[in-house]
């Protein structure tokens, strides 16, 4: 687990390394992000923000629910996020030759955060002690926020973890 939530690069790319990932959309439109949201992504309280929720599954789990905020305005490429539909998120924000990831924010969840319950709200159970991180993606001066739950099945063999 240490190793996925250090992972500096694609998660998507290291979901890939086990087989297939299956991206299952929960939600996604406009939204306004929560006050620790907008402060972590540097909006102005009350602004809305384009969010996207969804779950990764490979080898037929769900692996790993992922929460993305963006700003309206968007760098280059990532101006296709909400026309992304079923495709990875990651394939799209790491496409960009100067995407940085700004420092990882790890937690445990035990079960009563907020998060905890947006998750149980979409059925994705138990999400007790399951740890989640969150970090800002940056390119050209625009950043995504993404808050990613590493759902308690989600495990990487050895061999994959030494990649």
């Amino acid at each position: 687990m240490r190793q996925l939530l250090a992972e500096r690069g694609s998660l998507t790319a290291r979901l890939e390394g086990l087989g297939p990932v299956r991206v299952h959309v929960l939600r996604q439109g406009r939204q306004r992000p929560s006050l620790d949201e907008a402060v972590a992504l540097g909006l102005p309280l009350g602004r809305h923000a384009w969010l996207r929720e969804v779950v990764l599954a490979c080898e037929g789990s769900a692996r790993v629910y992922a929460r993305s905020l963006a700003p309206r305005r968007l760098p280059g490429s990532w101006q296709q996020l909400p026309r992304l539909g079923e495709r990875p998120l990651g394939r799209l924000l790491f496409s960009a030759p100067d995407v940085e990831r700004g420092p990882v924010a790890v937690a445990r969840l035990r079960g009563h955060e907020p998060l905890a319950h947006r998750l149980c709200g979409y059925g994705l159970t138990p999400v007790r002690d399951a740890w989640a991180r969150r970090s800002r993606l940056s390119a050209r001066g625009r950043s995504i926020l993404i808050t990613e739950v590493f759902l308690p099945w989600a495990t990487v063999d050895e061999e994959d973890a030494r990649r």
